[in-house]
């Protein structure tokens, strides 16, 4: 844990001395949604995902479905009465549904439990990756043209790489260990 506190420190300084900019931090936060937490979920299901913990786990995917529709409901009634307006409310029923499930929870899971508890945070993800690029698009998206881009939505990286990844996991693929070992 003590890594992640000296990391983000680190940022943190970096930013207050101008280091990086507003454009740094958009190219640093898209590397890491499309690229690195993408190649998380892939090695880590890859590796370490079996038929018993996919069976023992089954039901993760349709827990994070049911916490982020409970979510909703309950960001919806309270959009009723706080009366915002329908940008106000669009934001609120989506930050409401969509708590942090992955940038602050993976680094601190896989410190403190390790890395098959890091693979049941992924199974979950996989309903969290769901809702958030077809119900939590659909939230923020004007009404006309939705059902196109839902298709669209769907087909990105940590999709395919939660795919993959279980696909690889039961199926025993291994890729070669120079890939896949840290030295």
């Amino acid at each position: 844990i003590g890594i992640i506190f000296v990391i983000l420190a680190v940022g943190a300084f970096a930013r207050w001395r101008k280091l990086i900019n507003q454009e740094t931090t958009d190219g640093l936060a898209r590397i890491a949604i499309e690229v690195t937490i993408p190649f998380l979920f892939f090695h880590s299901l890859s590796k370490n995902l079996k038929f018993d913990l996919l069976k023992s786990t089954w039901f993760l995917p349709f827990l994070a479905v049911g916490l982020i529709l409970f979510s909703y409901c309950l960001s919806w009634v309270i959009c009723r009465r706080l009366k915002l307006n329908n940008d106000q409310r669009k934001s609120f029923l989506f930050l409401g549904s969509f708590t942090n499930y992955g940038f602050l929870a993976i680094p601190l899971v896989y410190a403190l439990f390790g890395e098959e508890t890091l693979v049941k945070l992924i199974i979950f993800n996989l309903g969290v990756s769901l809702m958030y690029w077809s119900f939590g698009v659909g939230i923020l998206s004007p009404a006309k043209n939705k059902g196109l881009k839902l298709i669209k939505n769907l087909a990105n990286s940590v999709t395919l790489s939660l795919v993959l990844g279980i696909a690889a996991g039961l199926s025993q693929v291994r890729l070669p260990e120079f890939i896949t070992e840290r030295d």
